[in-house]
């Protein structure tokens, strides 16, 4: 057979590059779980420097109260939640809001270059 009669193989071919230039999208362009700082966090952290208590579990630079397992990203200048990594690819953290689609996509790169 020819190149051009194999022209069925490009169809699956274009559509899950698509799919996963979308999913590039959505890896750079989504929020990876950023924690919002508040009033409270800033008020509570105030509190316990003045009474002494142990400040581990806050982030000096956010000025919030760090949930369990989340990490202050030095690129992004942000607390993000369940953190993973920063990804030089698309830009952005990886954490508890995009950590799933990271696994997929990079899934769809692996079948893209079968």
């Amino acid at each position: 057979r020819t190149y051009a009669q194999l022209w069925y193989f490009h169809i699956p071919f274009f559509i899950l590059n698509v799919v996963i230039y979308e999913w590039f999208r959505q890896l750079a362009f989504d929020d990876p779980g950023y924690i919002e700082p508040t009033r409270t966090d800033m008020l509570r952290m105030v509190e316990d420097m003045k009474n002494g208590a142990s400040l581990d579990r806050y982030c000096p630079t956010c000025w919030i109260h760090k949930p369990y397992r989340s990490k202050h990203c030095k690129h992004c200048n942000r607390c993000v939640i369940k953190m993973d990594h920063h990804c030089p690819f698309t830009g952005n953290c990886v954490g508890a809001n995009n950590l799933r689609l990271f696994y997929i996509a990079h899934g769809g790169y692996v079948i893209a270059e079968l």
